[in-house]
């Protein structure tokens, strides 16, 4: 597992749902300390294993998903951020961009710090307070910025 001195490597498990999980699990446990990056690529993302697999994941990407899957990631990691419309809001307009576009919930960053993007570029940021015709307003805002 242990990469060339000053090298990482990179695994990729595509569709390995219906395989014996316990081998892939080591790599997600134990790989980061091996220099293991690991990419898991799967239908839908609550048949993945949660007690390693999920629970180690740092990043997940979001290609066009049903109703189901969308209201589960969204109680399990999106509740404490934004409401379930705001949730759908925020997909549908990175999904919009084309057929191949996709959603990202990086784990690791804060809510104002790439938590929430569009692709790898763009940034949602939730801000509470607005300035509308210079009245300082509380509304709910989804603003996108291009980092």
């Amino acid at each position: 597992m242990d990469a060339p001195k000053g090298q990482r490597t990179l695994l990729i498990f595509d569709d390995c749902m219906l395989e014996k999980q316990e081998p892939i699990e080591k790599y997600f446990s134990q790989g980061r300390y091996g220099k293991a990056d690991c990419f898991y690529l799967c239908q839908s993302y609550f048949k993945i294993p949660k007690s390693v697999i999920r629970e180690n994941a740092n990043l997940i990407v979001l290609f066009r998903q049903d109703l189901r899957n969308l209201r589960q990631l969204h109680e399990a990691y999106v509740a404490c951020d934004m409401s379930f419309k705001e949730f759908i809001s925020f997909i549908e307009h990175c999904w919009n961009n084309s057929e191949y576009s996709f959603a990202v919930l990086d784990l690791t960053s804060a809510t104002d710090s790439g938590r929430y993007r569009c692709g790898l570029t763009k940034f949602m940021l939730k801000s509470k307070n607005i300035i509308i015709n210079g009245k300082d307003t509380k509304r709910n805002c989804i603003n996108f910025v291009i980092s």
